[in-house]
């Protein structure tokens, strides 16, 4: 029992310690972390302006919808029946019967 006493005393003072050196350094523990909220700032306002002009540059470049399909690496089709609004058989869904409001 004295020995989880003397471990206990141990972890509280490395704690009381800790705790006091951030105590007497807060002023630059301020400081520091006010530094890394900047270069954290200023990171993503470059991302942003970065993906801002990427983004300038696609739309000038497929200025119309047509443009853009056909430069476009995905693939859509148009036509209806095709992305999902396909009829369904009775028994397919379990709302067959709802109506919408």
């Amino acid at each position: 029992m004295q020995d989880i006493v003397q471990v206990a005393g141990a972890f509280v003072g490395m704690f009381l310690a800790v705790f006091e050196f951030i105590e007497r350094h807060e002023v630059s523990f301020t400081a520091a972390a006010t530094i890394v909220i900047a270069f954290f700032t200023l990171a993503l306002a470059y991302s942003t302006n970065r993906l801002w002009r990427e983004s300038v540059k696609a739309s000038a470049i497929a200025s119309t919808t047509e443009e853009f399909m056909r430069r476009s690496n995905l693939f859509f089709i148009i036509q209806r029946g095709y992305n999902y609004d396909f009829p369904r058989k009775p028994g397919e869904g379990n709302d067959w019967e709802n109506q919408p409001n």
